[in-house]
């Protein structure tokens, strides 16, 4: 099974680096109509997303006959990683709970909560035969999402930023996301 990000992530990659893009080409700011309209994306959607991404200080929105979102930092300062927390929250590949989530240092999420803030110590640590390895794994996921950039999407480099620090590249397929080649959605 694939690894995916959910819809609400892949619209929101998309809407920055299509910000990213017409930055770069000197828009000073975009709508939100602007952005889901360049992708067909549903547009109340794109207007929330843009919103969370503004409140978690990734982008800049401005009033007025010119006003519209921009980003807050420039592409190549804003990762993969970055977007992702921003939208679903602190990174979690796993249902067991970040060490510092203020329980026992081996917590698990709780059945009825799948959005890791309902944590309790998980029962099965003292005999899991994978905790400390999907702890590593995670980290190395992060790890990757931290080191590509928005800048490094739209110039085709993500191969070149996963590269761990042996040289050998990380692979780890992000599925859904259409190319950015020229602001327009490529199959």
């Amino acid at each position: 099974m694939p690894l995916k990000l959910n819809r609400k992530t892949d619209y929101a990659l998309i809407a920055m680096c299509h910000l990213a893009y017409r930055a770069a080409e000197g828009s000073q700011a975009l709508s939100a109509r602007e952005v889901a309209d360049a992708y067909d994306l549903p547009r109340a959607l794109v207007m929330n997303l843009l919103k969370e991404l503004n409140h978690a200080g990734l982008i800049g929105s401005s009033r007025g006959v010119n006003g519209g979102y921009h980003l807050a930092r420039p592409a190549d300062q804003i990762t993969v990683c970055d977007v992702i927390e921003a939208v679903e929250g602190p990174f979690q590949f796993a249902r067991c709970c970040p060490d510092d989530a203020g329980l026992d240092e081996h917590a698990a999420v709780d059945e009825a909560g799948d959005d890791g803030d309902d944590c309790r110590p998980c029962e099965m640590m003292r005999r899991c035969p994978i905790g400390p390895s999907i702890r590593r794994l995670s980290e190395r996921v992060e790890s990757l999402l931290q080191s590509v950039t928005l800048q490094d999407m739209l110039d085709g480099r993500v191969d070149d930023a996963a590269r761990n620090g042996n040289g050998r590249r990380l692979e780890l397929a992000i599925l859904g996301s259409p190319g950015l080649t020229d602001g327009k959605r490529q199959p």
